[in-house]
């Protein structure tokens, strides 16, 4: 168990901005256990060095855990992995910045550009106040 662990713990050591796409093309070579253990535990992993003084920022490992999330998600389904896999970074890195044109922006040079319309569209649907506008509007109507 101890050399499978150093197999992959290099993926929590550094933001992930590199790792992705190493991860990406050994995909298929990992569990999705492992995968989810890794999508989880990067994050927390951040949350805890951002709050014991590390310099670094959020936005690369946010990256990184939402692609390794996004092909936990695409596991079972049988589609477009890579589409689903940006929209997926698209969104959670959107929550994550809270500016959808910056996210859109550092995200062109992550994923192809044939996806950066569906970025684009994706990080400012999830940006919306949702909450507010669905209120404002069911009482409006009721």
């Amino acid at each position: 168990y101890v050399l499978d662990y150093l197999e992959w713990s290099h993926y929590f050591l550094f933001s992930g901005e590199h790792q992705l796409i190493e991860i990406t093309k050994e995909i298929g070579d990992y569990s999705f256990w492992l995968l989810l253990a890794l999508g989880l535990f990067k994050p927390l992993l951040v949350a805890i060095c951002l709050n014991t003084g590390w310099k670094g920022g959020m936005i690369f490992p946010a990256i990184f855990a939402s692609g390794v999330m996004g092909y936990v998600t695409t596991w079972a389904l049988d589609i477009h992995v890579g589409f689903l896999v940006t929209v997926f970074v698209a969104a959670s890195c959107t929550k994550v910045v809270g500016r959808p044109f910056l996210t859109s922006s550092i995200l062109l040079f992550v994923f192809p550009l044939q996806f950066f319309p569906f970025i684009l569209i994706t990080a400012f649907l999830v940006s919306l106040d949702w909450k507010n506008w669905l209120t404002k509007n069911l009482l409006k109507s009721s």
